[in-house]
């Protein structure tokens, strides 16, 4: 089907991959990821990580969210790290409850995340 997709849409810049790692590593994402690595290989370097629900995550735990994806024991088998070599970005909101009870220190980290 996404090879369909990209004979009609073509060209094709970027595909990114959309995910969280708030309840872990799916192995779902990792196969859908290697299968884009073996089917399409001529994305490589042209493929990017959006993580979301980052909005409470600092630098610190983006940087160790990162390195556990990577560290993964079925990333390392598919090589993965060199096939995302574009970018890797954290997606956050402000959250409704946070806006509802008004805690502007929550509010401030979700802003800044």
């Amino acid at each position: 089907m996404l090879k369909e997709q990209l004979k009609t849409n073509y060209p094709v810049h970027h595909i990114a991959f959309v995910f969280n790692l708030s309840t872990g590593i799916k192995q779902a994402d990792i196969d859908a990821m290697a299968s884009i690595k073996s089917n399409l290989s001529k994305f490589s370097g042209r493929t990017m990580l959006v993580i979301t629900y980052a909005e409470e995550l600092s630098d610190k735990d983006k940087s160790r969210l990162i390195e556990e994806f990577f560290d993964h024991p079925d990333v390392v088998k598919h090589n993965l790290r060199d096939f995302f070599t574009n970018e890797i970005f954290f997606l956050g909101c402000l959250r409704y409850e946070s806006l509802q009870q008004k805690y502007p220190e929550v509010l401030t980290k979700e802003h800044q995340n």
